[in-house]
């Protein structure tokens, strides 16, 4: 029979695999593996594991738009947090409730929130968390119209990046990129970033978080119906030889 520590270990390594289906695109896969993690949570009172697996769940819940699940989860994580006094689970309450205005349109309230968890991750040295509001925060600004915020934010998204993970070649953040030139009305430069990375994600096996689908698909969806096929297989060819690195030259830091 396996001790309380080796069980949690053990569901802890579950929340990896629910993680890694999640960023997948295999929904169901990694709320099961989260649900499993969550009844050991419980049933041993971690608190850690619990809120982690709270946390994997409210995003399967968004990719669902399962609002009903999404608000149970939610209000765990509330109580959570009220009784551990702990900011990091208060943190992950306010993104997930931005996250789910920013896709029911409501840009104010999503703005509040966002910049309540960018607070919050700021203050306990979560930087990874702190780097990723600045994303999050860029497409709603865009959105808003503030074009010069939006920008200065996704500078501020790949410094942090570059400085938490130097290796590694950041594809998610080129989504926002692909946004804010649309709402710029670059609609060949939202079309050539939009392309590259939906290959750079798949070569990558990343699919985009739910929130950030959106935005992805309203560029392609726009310069679908703007360029005419030959300006789109134009684009292609265009787009075939871009780098993460060559995109934030062009059209970040250019």
């Amino acid at each position: 029979m396996k001790t309380p520590q080796e069980r949690i270990d053990h569901a802890n390594s579950l929340l990896d695999r629910a993680a890694a289906e999640f960023k997948a695109g295999n929904n169901d896969a990694a709320k099961d593996l989260a649900n499993t993690a969550l009844a050991v949570g419980l049933e041993l009172e971690d608190e850690a594991l619990t809120g982690y697996a709270l946390m994997n769940l409210c995003r399967t819940a968004l990719r669902d738009r399962d609002r009903t699940a999404l608000g149970e989860y939610r209000e765990h994580l509330s109580r959570l947090a009220a009784e551990t006094g702990d900011q990091k689970w208060e943190m992950v309450v306010a993104h997930m409730y931005a996250e789910l205005a920013r896709m029911n349109g409501d840009l104010e309230e999503a703005a509040r929130l966002y910049a309540t968890s960018m607070g919050i991750s700021e203050s306990i040295g979560s930087k990874g968390w702190y780097a990723a509001e600045h994303f999050n925060m860029s497409i709603v600004e865009t959105s808003r119209g503030n074009f010069v915020e939006a920008r200065d934010l996704i500078r501020g998204y790949y410094d942090l990046t570059n400085e938490l993970y130097p290796e590694t070649d950041d594809v998610p953040g080129l989504i926002p990129i692909a946004n804010l030139l649309l709402h710029m009305d670059d609609i060949r430069g939202a079309a050539e970033v939009a392309i590259a990375a939906r290959r750079l994600l798949k070569e990558n096996d990343l699919v985009p978080d739910p929130a950030d689908e959106e935005p992805l698909r309203n560029v392609e969806d726009k310069y679908r119906l703007v360029l005419d096929q030959d300006a789109q297989d134009e684009v292609e060819v265009a787009a075939a030889s871009l780098t993460v690195a060559s995109i934030l030259s062009t059209y970040l830091n250019g």
